[in-house]
């Protein structure tokens, strides 16, 4: 295998493979240069070679690690030979043998590079200067390097060291001092020296004759061994700093008899250590003789004996080897300064000070002697490492097992070869080290066979020892206690279970099965103290433990609990017994199902369980045949501040002796604690019970604080007249008033039932664990059912009197689901299951308690995993033994003082303390009622539950019951009816308020009573029904007056209703007519009210009859300050105002107002207040041949008081085809209905129109049903998807995903056909069109059971088409198959066949496709044609032929000589936008008028808006004001860039047809002229802003092989348009024309004083008579008509006369002098007339001196060399086109406000 390399390593991994070098950078390369090594270039991924230069330039080489280390284990991550085996891939590399540059080595010489040099050992180990001086007095003495094959005890190496504390090298040598003196010359050899120096620092007495002896004809040679290691550290910046902290190790080995004595230097620390050079049985014999006659502190009383009885003997035997021999002495400690004299050192450590006669205490020598322990026990090794203290006189050590530290790899760098394992010992043993076990079982260590007691025989108990210590000591005889002398070995251990082996199904669950634990085992042999002799062993085995329990990973809201358990094992001359004894306080239940209920039933029961708390706890088990076959667990459980009885009771099926008694017979021989515990009898399975009584107690508590301790802080969420029940505790000890039960299992649900019984009043309390399946977790619920008391009858109620409670029962429920740690579910998911409920009511039964009622939710109530009980809080009503309502509600929610959120707490208030005087003072002063009323709840109160009843109270016949909780009451509301004679009235809103959460006077449901008592219960009547049905009349009437609340509004409002209406039927005609009139409040400061109304009428019968049809139906409405809700086109059978089906309240005034107004939530109702919003309708229905009928109705809706005002235009229709004619729609052979809504919103800025068809439709047979539905949307600003569109009949694509705002959910327009139960046929097709592709498709389904065979056919088509250029994907799929069941005998023979074909085409360029056949069990694919080509992209005329939009070409008008002819002008498309005039149609009379459109347009100056459209999109335009003068190039024209308004940048224009990826530079300049007389003058003051659109991305967006739905559609693939399938952001905007202005108006110079209109106003009229009032009219009567005979004509007499034509012409003044109007007019002179008087007086003729020379204005002249007008030189003569065409355009004329002025098109 392999792994990424670490940063830090030595090592760098070859990628892909195990192999690794050196690292070229990082860390190590700097560390490798700063320690001067070079790495070989002759390295390579296996092997390693350096070269240190700072250490003699000694090669080390990786190439000798498998032979002296042994190899690399194959398993490993790394193959190179220099790794170390650690994970940061560490380096070592011995001394190579190729290369010995130097044959021998100085050892201290100063002027050469000896060992002290270049290993950098100081002189701060004063023991080391002592013996080197001894050794090398002259500094002359050269020794040689060891070979590297022989590593004893230091190899010759290097490494390369990474921990993830620093970076460390180390380099270790082995040197030999060769010692050339003979054994005769012992005495003056270096050997001697060193010995010598040892008796005299140590204190021992080894003698020359008998070292003499030892050695032979040999003196042996010393060993030095230092070694040098250098921490390597960094910056944060990962360089290497200058300063590496550097130590230094010596060790200096000589052989002495048996033993190899190691003294190990380092800068402040010496130590000796012996170490055995072969293996042997007399340790202290071979000790005595190495190191002299008497080992200090060795107590030979305290060694283990010879006697088999004695336990080491018993248990180590033979087994003990010396291991090694550690001295230490604290140098220290030394006598004062002073010469010491020839004195000797002796056992006592006394010295004797030169010059005086005191002897000073030097430090004494301590001893360990290291014992190694080695035997097969069967086939598994045992080694403990003991020591010998010389100061304790005590045998103590540790169990070696595979983990032990002593074991790590022998390539790392702390690992010591002297104290490893001896090899050659365990070798002589036939023990492999490698086959040491991580833990041994304790009955290995203590007994013959290795097993455990009969009683013990139990995996699950912890008897391996995963780590031990030892100890062995002697003691004398007690002749008090009578016990001889012995000698005791003690084993201090931890243990842990197999984990191996589960433990037994069957078996009861015990609780204390540890993982770990720590255990104190004993062998002691003693002898009698009489007879001497030794008696028999005893072994013990004691365990002193405090077991934590701790809680799952998931239960993080338990605390852990410490079980305290003192267990013990004894076995004296064959006598065995065990006993346990445990105690726990403030345990949680849900330990106790962690570690006591088995696999089975601990989920569920931790589950339902978990919260509670058990004061105490006491356990008693049971043993059958070596398992627990019983347990009993006794304990006080909290409830509240109630104590509970706790009684849990397990029988396993291992429970098979006869006779043998269970825990609980034991415990409870003398009778039960309460008479109602169950009694489990052993019946060969496995029973349990769970359970706990309350017995007699004079504490009492609350719902809500017994509710808190089963579920933490849930019973603050109960409402206070539920929460602050009291539940008192006195009783009969031997009757409990309160039990509680857990029942169930992990895979049938986990049931916990706690029921209380008081009086009258009872509750349940449930919590239940649902079962885990593949798609659900597991979940907890809970259940509160509290009975609640009965309501006090009412009297002098209007109507009726008295009023008794109209129901049986009043149950209150609160359901809750706990979903912490599972995904959101949703309101509706949550609850009780019938299967859930008819779990508990089994278990309900053990403990007669009442069963959990529920009201069915869906009308088929078959399935078990049905909802039946939703999340919540419920009011419930049982009549008959039978719920017939289900309330569900939230409670109040209201703020305290101190800014918390109390849950309808309202009866543990004060009403005396400071803070509830607060509260009453801001009611107060807020305008609230303080009478009784609760605050208003923080959330919208749930709407009311009405249920059915068949119930009498008084006069009254009940047919429905609702209950609703709003405002801190609950509300019973009655339908009923009194029937007098022939006219039924039915009452509406009857309702009885009982005010639950008062803060004067709390109220609980168990003491219903006091509501009458403090006046806390009110009826109310909301309105009357009344009804007359006598044929052939029939009369309906209602009236209501209801008041509601709406808290979702902002601000809230409330708002007081008074609906009402009326029908009148009478034969064939029906009279239909309801309203409502609303009073609608803000409920904030402002109080700001509105008044609403809306009516509605309808007459149905047959109103006008023509040849072919009848008019049969009108229908108007209209509503002021109110808002209508058009629903879908499915649904707008349920519509009243088309509608007449029962579903829309048929000719129900009261329905047909409910249908108005109630609505189906969460869908708000059809018609609500809203202030500024009025609505018209109007409709009538006509049926055509009896067998056609359509009603259709034209609704507009205006909003003036909103964000968006605007209009909304909506048709509405419901077209019915049916034969045969005036048949019942289930009789006809052919009934289609078809339901349409057009709606034109100008306000969202959308038109979408829908149709679909009903549910009815059908064909030949009701049971051969059509279906589909179809939608047209298009979307324009200031909508955010203005430019896009769809149309869609029967839905998309399959794999197709709409956008948010498409039409969603389409119907296939299709057949579903349904022939007995034999055969089904369903087909369905679709079509659909968006700016980014085309889709179709269809599909059909047949199937046909008969009998035991069934056999199917399905064929589905899908395609996507994209438009330019065109391309097309289809997918066919073809599915055939076979069933059939064969019965024989016991039997059953299921048999299925089928063959699936899958067809993907691509096309028609690269035309392709994919086939895949599957048949049955084996299939396979044909590729065809091509695919893997990529359509080119198309040319810029392509492209612009797709663009480019249809529509005459937007020419001049003939003489138009401004621009010329142009082939594309047809890409520009002109329009006014504002300021049209509009022009006369000119007409011959001999054919239509023309609209003007081909001549010039005649428009208004101020308001002018020319827009240009451009097919192909801009990115940029400007308007020339100068052909030349450009300040850049004067040749180049000057221009105005044209921008957005406000100006922001545009998006760029790329051309995904064409595979564009630059963006297109698409540009667009403008001049404007002016003519006059033929001469074209370019304007410069017009204005201009660019126009942005929507277009589709399909055409404009940038081309990338990913959004391209036809890149690579490569054969076998099965490639899918992945962009296509996305509908998302079909449109990008882009610049798409110009929208040009006319050039600011330029004020006058005129010397006229503005005209100040409210100056002029100010007028007193104090002495001016006022009109009389004129007398109101009762009646409006309009003025009479004048008709104008010819109004023509008037107008063309007025333009005559304006024009002057003719005898017009003059007019004659007072005198009889004729005057012409023209010099009246002062025609074609400034000067004179009434234009030279107004040109004076205003001062247009006093020009400024720019525009004149010597006073005169210069004339310009034309083309044709004529003056042209001034600007200020006004033309007298009147307009002559318009004079004559008065009579056209009169109407006109008020609105003309601006000059005439004409320009081109």
């Amino acid at each position: 295998m392999t792994q990424e390399s670490n940063p830090n390593g030595f090592l760098v991994l070859v990628s892909g493979t195990t192999e690794a070098k050196v690292a070229t950078a990082g860390p190590w390369q700097q560390i490798i240069q700063a320690a001067n090594i070079s790495v070989d270039p002759s390295s390579n991924d296996t092997d390693v070679l350096i070269t240190a230069n700072n250490l003699w330039k000694l090669q080390f080489s990786s190439a000798s690690n498998a032979q002296y280390f042994n190899n690399v284990p194959s398993s490993t991550t790394i193959s190179n030979h220099a790794w170390q085996g650690d994970a940061l891939d560490s380096g070592v590399m011995v001394l190579s043998s190729q290369k010995d540059p130097k044959p021998e080595y100085y050892l201290r010489k100063d002027s050469e590079d000896s060992i002290w040099k270049e290993f950098g050992i100081t002189e701060g180990n004063k023991q080391l200067n002592e013996l080197a001086t001894i050794l090398d007095p002259l500094k002359n003495v050269q020794v040689m390097l060891h070979e590297a094959s022989t590593p004893d005890p230091y190899p010759n190496a290097f490494w390369c060291t990474t921990t993830t504390q620093d970076l460390t090298t180390t380099a270790k040598l082995e040197f030999i001092l060769t010692v050339k003196e003979e054994v005769a010359a012992l005495e003056t050899s270096p050997v001697w020296k060193v010995v010598t120096w040892i008796n005299t620092k140590v204190g021992l007495s080894i003698d020359l004759d008998d070292l003499t002896t030892a050695f032979g004809n040999k003196i042996p040679d010393i060993l030095i061994s230092p070694s040098r290691i250098t921490i390597w550290t960094f910056d944060d910046n990962g360089a290497l700093t200058s300063s590496p902290v550097s130590e230094w190790h010596l060790s200096i080995q000589i052989k002495i008899a048996a033993f190899n004595l190691a003294i190990d230097f380092a800068e402040g620390e010496t130590s000796f250590y012996l170490l055995p050079a072969e293996p042997s049985s007399q340790i202290i014999n071979d000790l005595e003789f190495a190191v002299g006659s008497s080992l200090p502190g060795l107590d030979r009383e305290s060694i283990p004996s010879t006697n088999d009885g004695d336990p080491f003997k018993k248990i180590i035997g033979d087994h003990l080897n010396l291991w090694y021999v550690h001295l230490n002495k604290d140098f220290s400690v030394v006598p004062t300064p002073a010469l010491l004299t020839e004195g000797t050192l002796g056992n006592e450590g006394a010295v004797a000070l030169a010059g005086t006669t005191e002897a000073v205490t030097a430090a004494s020598l301590n001893w360990g002697v290291a014992l190694l322990v080695s035997w097969m026990a069967g086939d598994i090794p045992v080694l403990i490492g003991l020591s010998y203290e010389s100061k304790a006189k005590v045998f103590h050590g540790s169990l070696i097992l595979s983990n032990d530290p002593i074991l790590i790899s022998p390539r790392s760098s702390q690992y010591d070869h002297r104290l490893a394992l001896p090899a050659d010992i365990l070798k002589a043993q036939n023990i492999d080290i490698n086959q040491i076990k991580p833990a041994i079982n304790i009955w290995t260590l203590f007994t013959d066979n290795g097993s455990p007691p009969k009683t013990l025989k139990n995996p699950s108990l912890p008897l391996n020892v995963t780590a031990a210590d030892v100890q062995y000591r002697t003691f004398e005889a007690d002749n008090i206690s009578n016990i001889g002398a012995g000698s005791i070995l003690t084993f201090q251990m931890n243990l842990s279970s197999t984990g191996s082996v589960a433990p037994d199904d069957n078996e009861a669950p015990s609780g204390f099965v540890w993982n770990k634990i720590s255990v104190l085992a004993s062998m002691m042999s003693t002898k009698d103290v009489t007879k001497k002799t030794a008696s028999k062993a005893s072994t013990s085995l004691q365990v002193f433990s405090s077991v934590t329990l701790s809680p799952r990973s998931s239960q993080t809201d338990i605390s852990p609990a410490t079980l305290d358990v003192v267990a013990s094992y004894t076995s004296t001359g064959g006598d065995t017994s065990w006993m346990v004894h445990g105690s726990i306080q403030n345990l949680s239940v849900a330990l106790l199902a962690n570690y006591f209920f088995d696999k089975n039933s601990d989920n569920g029961a931790s589950a339902v369980l978990g919260k509670l708390n058990l004061a105490s706890l006491n356990i008693l088990y049971t043993y059958d045949s070596g398992l627990a076959s019983s347990f009993l667990i006794t304990g006080v459980l909290q409830l509240g501040e109630l104590e509970l009885d706790l009684s849990y009771q397990y029988v396993s099926s291992k429970h098979v002796t006869k006779d043998k008694k269970t825990a609980a017979e034991i415990r409870w021989a003398n009778g039960k604690p309460h008479d109602e515990i169950s009694t489990i009898t052993p019946d060969g399975t496995t029973r349990w019970k769970f359970e706990a009584f309350l017995g007699a107690s004079t504490q009492s508590s609350t719902i809500k604080s017994i509710t808190n301790s089963i579920v933490p802080g849930k019973g603050d969420v109960l409402p206070g007249f539920i929460g602050n029940i009291p539940i008192n505790a006195a009783g009969d000890p031997k009757k409990a008033p309160i039990k509680l039960e857990y029942t169930g299992g992990n895979d049938t649900g986990s049931v916990l039932i706690l029921w209380v019984s008081i009086g009258p009043f009872n509750m349940t309390f449930i919590q239940y664990r649902s079962i885990k399946t593949q798609t659900q977790p597991a979940l907890v619920k809970k259940l509160l059912r509290i009975s609640c008391d009965q309501i006090p009858e009412m009297d002098k109620i209007p109507l009726i009197n008295q009023f008794p409670q109209p129901f049986d029962h009043l149950i209150y429920l609160w359901v809750e689901d706990d979903t912490t740690g599972v995904s959101k579910l949703s309101a509706n998911s949550q609850g009780f299951t019938r299967t859930m409920v008819d779990m508990i009511n089994k278990a309900s039964d053990d403990l007669s308690v009442p069963n959990i009622q529920f009201k069915e939710i869906k009308k088929d109530p078959g399935n078990p995993d049905d909802l039946v009980l939703l999340a919540g809080h419920h009011f419930v009503i049982v009549s008959d033994n039978k719920v017939v309502l289900d309330h569900i509600f939230e409670p109040d929610k209201t703020t305290t003082a101190n800014g918390q959120t109390n849950t309808g707490d309202s009866a543990q208030t004060d009403t005396n303390s400071e803070t509830n005087k607060k509260d009453t003072v801001s009611q107060e002063t807020t305008g609230k009622d303080t009478a009784g009323k609760s605050s208003t709840p923080a959330a919208p109160e749930a709407p009311a539950t009405k249920g059915d009843s068949n119930t009498k109270a008084g006069p009254l016949s009940i047919s429905a019951i609702s209950l609703q909780y709003k405002n801190g009451s609950l509300f019973v509301g009655i339908d009923a009816t009194l029937v007098i004679g022939p006219i039924t009235f039915s009452v509406i809103g009857f309702t009885v308020e009982v005010e639950l959460n008062n803060p004067q006077h709390p109220i609980t449901l168990n003491h219903l009573a006091d509501i009458i008592t403090h006046g806390l219960i009110h009826v109310d009547i909301h309105g009357l029904e009344a009804g007359l049905d006598k044929e052939p009349l029939t009369l309906r009437g209602v009236f209501i007056h209801d008041t509601t609340i709406n808290e979702g509004n902002n601000p809230p409002t409330s708002v007081e209703s008074y609906r009402g209406g009326v029908s009148v039927g009478f034969k064939a005609w029906k009279v239909l007519a309801v309203g409502e009139y609303a009073i609608v409040t803000n409920l904030d400061a402002t109080a700001r009210q509105y008044k609403s109304i809306f009516i509605y009428g309808k007459l149905d019968g047959p109103l006008v009859e023509l040849e072919f049809a009848t008019i049969s139906g009108v229908r108007l409405g209209f509503g002021y300050n109110s808002l209508v809700h058009l629903p879908k086109a499915d649904k707008l059978y349920t519509f009243p105002l088309i509608s007449n089906d029962a579903a829309a309240g048929g000719d129900d005034p009261r329905k047909i107002l409910d249908a108005f107004k109630v609505g189906d939530p969460p869908n708000p109702p059809y018609v609500e207040t809203k202030e500024g919003g009025v609505w018209f309708a109007a409709g009538m229905t006509i049926t055509c041949f009896d067998c056609i009928t359509l009603t259709a109705v034209l609704m507009f809706e205006i909003e003036t008081k909103s964000d968006q005002n605007g209009v909304i235009i909506a048709l509405l229709a419901d077209g019915i085809f049916q034969m045969e004619p005036l048949m019942p729609s289930d009789l006809c052979l052919f009934y289609v209905e078809v339901l349409i809504k057009v709606e034109l919103n100008f306000i969202e800025g959308y038109i979408a129109a829908d149709a679909a068809l009903s549910p009815a439709s059908h064909v030949y047979v009701p049971q051969a049903h059509l279906t589909g539905s179809g939608s047209f949307y298009t979307f324009f600003p200031p909508n955010s998807h203005a430019g896009d569109f769809v149309v869609t009949i029967g839905g998309y694509h399959r794999a197709y995903i709409p956008p948010s705002h498409y039409p969603q959910n389409e119907q296939r327009l299709g057949l579903n056909f349904v022939v007995g139960n034999a055969i089904h046929v369903v087909g369905g097709a679709y079509v659909a069109v968006t700016p980014k592709c085309a889709m179709a498709g269809g599909s059909l389904h047949i199937s046909l059971d008969v009998g035991p065979v069934s056999a199917y056919a399905d064929i589905a088509l899908d395609v996507f088409i994209n438009f330019k250029p065109f391309y097309f994907i289809a997918e066919i799929r073809l599915s055939v198959g076979v069933e059939c069941d064969i019965d024989i005998l016991f039997a059953t023979i299921h048999i299925s066949i089928s063959l699936d074909a899958d067809l993907t085409l691509w096309g028609p360029d690269s035309f392709g496709g994919t086939a895949y056949v599957h048949f049955w069990f084996f299939g396979f694919s044909i590729d065809f044609g091509s695919g893997l080509r990529d359509p080119p992209g198309i040319s810029l005329l392509e492209f612009y032929d797709i663009v480019r939009t249809a529509g005459p070409d937007s020419d001049p008008p003939p003489g138009d000589a401004t621009t010329a002819k142009n082939p594309f002008q047809a890409q520009h498309k002109y329009s006014i936008e504002e300021g049209l005039f509009p022009a006369k149609p000119k007409s011959d009379k001999t054919s239509f008028p023309n609209t003007g459109a081909t001549t010039e347009w005649k428009v208004l100056a101020g308001p002018l808006q020319i827009r240009i459209d451009c097919d192909f999109s801009l990115s940029s335009a400007q308007i020339i004001t100068s052909e030349t003068g450009n300040k850049d190039d004067a040749t180049k024209p000057i221009t105005t860039t044209i921008t957005t308004t406000p100006a922001k940048s545009l998006n760029p224009i790329f051309a995904f047809p064409m595979h564009n990826t630059v963006p297109i530079t698409s540009h667009l300049d403008i001049r404007i002229y002016f003519m006059e007389n033929h001469i074209n003058i370019l304007q410069t003051d017009f204005r201009a802003e660019l126009v942005l659109k929507q277009a589709p991305l399909a055409t404009w967006s940038q081309y990338t092989p990913d959004n391209d739905p036809l890149h690579r559609i490569s054969p076998g693939r099965h490639n899918k348009p992945s962009s296509l399938e996305n509908g998302n952001e079909p449109t990008v905007e882009l610049c798409q024309g110009v929208r040009i202005f006319p050039p600011f108006a330029t004020l006058s110079k005129c010397p006229i004083v503005d005209f100040d209109a409210t100056a002029a106003m100010n007028e007193t009229l104090e002495d001016l008579p006022l009109p009389d009032w004129d007398k109101e009219q009762d009646v409006f009567l309009a003025e009479a008509f004048e008709a104008d005979g010819v109004p023509v004509g008037q107008w063309s007499h007025f333009g005559s006369l304006w024009t002057g034509e003719g005898t017009n012409a003059a007019v004659i003044d007072a005198d009889g002098n004729k005057l012409e109007k023209r010099d009246l007019r002062g025609d074609g002179s400034n000067s004179s007339g009434l234009i030279g008087l107004l040109v004076s007086t205003l001062g247009w003729d006093q020009r400024p001196p720019a525009e004149t020379k010597q006073g005169i204005v210069q004339p310009v002249t034309g083309k044709d060399g004529k003056a042209l007008r001034k600007e200020w030189e006004l033309i007298g003569e009147p307009p002559e086109s318009l004079a004559k065409e008065l009579g056209y355009y009169y109407p006109y004329l008020p609105m003309v406000t601006g000059s005439l002025v004409s320009t081109a098109a």
